[in-house]
């Protein structure tokens, strides 16, 4: 857990028919320790890790990853805190040239 609460969480979606929680954690474990792994309505599941670390490897490699013939959409999940803080981050000065 991170200093503020934050949760080792991720969300993924557009899982495969008939997706079992134990697959799923199979399959996400060979980044790190799965403490928690939980599907809902068979369309997406929460993912939980002991740290940031192994939750953010697994993210970047299972991000658009091909499994059982399924693309795979991961992301933070918003217990995480990752999700909010890339949302509300502030918008990056933008360049203006004016010309005469």
């Amino acid at each position: 857990m991170g200093v503020h609460g934050e949760i080792p969480k991720l969300y993924c979606t557009n899982l495969p028919e008939n997706c079992k929680a134990h697959d799923l954690q199979r399959l996400f474990s060979s980044f790190g320790q799965v403490t928690d792994c939980v599907i809902l309505w068979d369309y997406y599941a929460f993912i939980t890790y002991k740290t940031f670390i192994e939750a953010e490897r697994a993210l970047i490699a299972l991000n658009g990853f091909t499994w059982k013939d399924r693309h795979l959409i991961v992301e933070w999940a918003r217990a995480s805190g990752r999700r909010q803080q890339q949302q509300t981050s502030p918008t990056p000065p933008r360049l203006v040239c004016m010309l005469n």
